[in-house]
């Protein structure tokens, strides 16, 4: 019989509040870390992980999303992974427009990268570039129906959650490690998308994370959004919000990995692991035909703030099959062993409440994009 995704989800939120994981697990340990982001620092091998490759399944990545000033929703996502004698650079972007427009690529990069991650972030393929700059990094891309020379500039400086290890066996040998770079931060430049050149001005997030483990105990779900301040908004009053609860496979617990980031004004509001958030408002499109939330619920106190609010999605704009990327050759053999994560993409709005510590009230409402993925 197989699972209905809504009841594990709604299993899942009830289970936060009681974790049951596997012995000897730690995730995102130090406290004064989530209760004080100020003093947390971050070096640059922390940034930008990497190890040895051990002969299990590894994967990097580098993740960008945000929202433009004129409505424009985008993803970047810049990877590599490596199993037994293969390894790849990939890419995704995809990107979605106020009329509705949605642009996707998904491809491989070629062996081409030059990186110490140990130093810095300097990915170069061909005329594609990620490249460290003070304070951020720019992003050059030519990609067929998209480009772009886009620089992003750190608003918070870079953050990681606790001591940025999620460490999900006693022997710690299976785990993710991680950072962002920029957490909250503006984007400048240019896009060239549907066939028409735009500004790029705009936020976003910049993370990064490292995962070692093997590929069929791979993240069971994840559940985000992220909401950024209204471009008229005054400086003074502009706010980010990004919460995100990942749980990993069956076979570590399950865990959840949580995290709740807020700021306002380009300063810390607070961070923490301790919050709820539950799906609802469920729905099934054609393709592929698995139940997702329309809407996310997320509760938190802390540091004497709290937040009370939900996303809400006003559409699903875009949804991806892992495995339909594959040659059929290999989603053959990968649907064999393994389960396959489906991502449903959302963009919509936050409505809520933050109270801050002085006790002022500040009425929310937000332009968000959100995420769901599922193993099916």
């Amino acid at each position: 019989m197989k699972a209905n995704p809504a009841a594990l989800a709604t299993a899942m939120i009830l289970l936060l509040a009681h974790p049951c994981g596997a012995d000897g697990a730690r995730i995102y340990d130090d406290p004064p870390g989530w209760e004080n982001p100020e003093s947390v620092t971050v070096r640059g091998g922390e940034l930008f992980p990497d190890t040895p490759f051990k002969g299990t399944f590894q994967s990097r990545s580098f993740f960008y999303t945000g929202r433009l000033d004129n409505g424009i929703v985008f993803i970047i996502n810049l990877f590599h992974w490596t199993y037994s004698l293969f390894n790849q650079w990939g890419i995704t972007v995809v990107i979605t427009d106020p009329a509705g427009r949605v642009y996707k690529y998904e491809g491989s990069l070629p062996e081409r990268a030059k990186t110490d991650p140990a130093e810095g972030f300097d990915f170069h393929f061909g005329p594609n570039l990620f490249e460290a700059i003070d304070g951020g990094c720019r992003i050059r891309l030519e990609l067929k129906g998209f480009s772009c020379d886009l620089v992003i500039r750190s608003i918070l400086p870079p953050w990681k959650p606790g001591d940025g290890w999620a460490l999900y066996t006693e022997k710690g040998d299976e785990y993710s490690r991680y950072a962002s770079p920029a957490p909250w931060a503006a984007v400048s430049g240019r896009m060239n998308v549907f066939g028409e050149i735009v500004s790029a001005s705009g936020q976003c997030l910049w993370d990064t994370c490292l995962t070692v483990q093997p590929l069929n105990r791979t993240n069971s779900l994840i559940m985000v959004f992220r909401a950024f301040g209204r471009p008229d908004s005054l400086e003074s009053d502009r706010m980010f919000i990004s919460a995100m609860v990942t749980w990993t496979s069956e076979k570590y617990g399950p865990l959840p990995v949580p995290m709740l980031l807020v700021a306002k004004a380009g300063r810390w509001v607070f961070t923490t692991m301790d919050f709820a958030m539950s799906p609802s408002d469920w729905a099934v499109k054609r393709d592929p035909p698995l139940p997702f939330p329309g809407s996310y619920a997320v509760s938190a106190a802390d540091r004497g703030c709290s937040l009370e609010g939900r996303f809400e999605s006003s559409r699903m704009y875009h949804s991806m099959d892992v495995f339909e990327s594959l040659p059929p050759f290999l989603r053959s053999i990968a649907s064999v062993f393994l389960k396959r994560p489906v991502y449903f993409r959302l963009i919509g709005s936050f409505r809520g409440r933050l109270t801050m510590q002085s006790g002022e009230e500040i009425e929310l409402d937000l332009p968000a994009a959100g995420e769901y993925v599922i193993l099916k």
